[in-house]
């Protein structure tokens, strides 16, 4: 393993991801061109329809190639908590907010995994901690802000007094679990991702999810119009070989 995968702050990818901080929050991409070039990198070396060499794939490109982002935290409260329910938030948007979160809980031990058996280095995990746990503070309020500007039905900012307000009605994290209580856990040299959130409550809401289910029918529904289609066809086979 190259002293640049041990040690990430040697990167050039890395320093140009903190250059172009701005540009994500404006258009949710770097501003490089490494998401366009991990699409064409997995296209070109994974096995199609393998999503563990997919995963496996991206792992690559991030460690050989350029760092990416993985913005995945917070994914059991998404879930589980009832807050937006009550607040009347849009159902489909939130089955897509909910479906995000199952589908980043069924993968959340892999990046750790990989660190673990390539380095395994704890105070260098713990410092990197403490380097992104207020980027937490400051992603939220980042797409809060991005959200709100291109919304046509709200005219307002948000401001941290909103945040506070919110927070105890369970329709947002609050500042002390962003900050000290999920940071705190992963500081825990015993930590590891297979304690936050459950694999199975993540598996449960992708089989119940609206937007799943309806994909799910929509396909059963293709594949029975398809076979309906083939029956006449080999009726008629067999008529003409009786015939013949």
């Amino acid at each position: 393993m190259s002293l640049k995968q041990r040690v990430p702050f040697l990167r050039w990818s890395v320093w140009r991801l903190a250059i172009g901080v701005r540009n994500i929050t404006r258009t949710g991409q770097i501003g490089d061109g490494r998401e366009a070039a991990a699409v064409d990198y997995v296209l070109k070396n994974a096995k199609a329809g393998a999503v563990d060499d997919v995963l496996a794939t991206i792992d690559r490109f991030a460690y050989e190639k350029s760092m990416l982002v993985n913005v995945g935290d917070e994914n059991e409260w998404m879930i589980q908590n009832r807050g937006l329910d009550y607040a009347g938030a849009d159902p489909v948007m939130l089955d897509l907010l909910r479906w995000h979160g199952a589908e980043e809980i069924e993968h959340r031990c892999l990046v750790f995994d990989v660190y673990q058996n390539l380095c395994g280095n704890y105070p260098m995990r713990a410092l990197s901690m403490l380097f992104a746990a207020p980027q937490f503070v400051f992603w939220w309020l980042a797409g809060a802000r991005y959200l709100m500007a291109n919304d046509p039905t709200i005219d307002a900012t948000p401001r941290w007094r909103d945040w506070l307000r919110a927070a105890p009605q369970y329709r947002v994290p609050g500042p002390w679990k962003l900050l000290v209580t999920v940071p705190g856990r992963y500081l825990r040299p015993s930590h590891h991702p297979s304690m936050e959130a459950s694999t199975q409550m993540a598996l449960d809401y992708l089989e119940h999810s609206p937007a799943a289910r309806a994909a799910r029918e929509s396909a059963e529904a293709n594949q029975r119009s398809k076979e309906t289609k083939k029956q006449p066809d080999a009726a008629e086979n067999e008529t003409e070989k009786a015939e013949g």
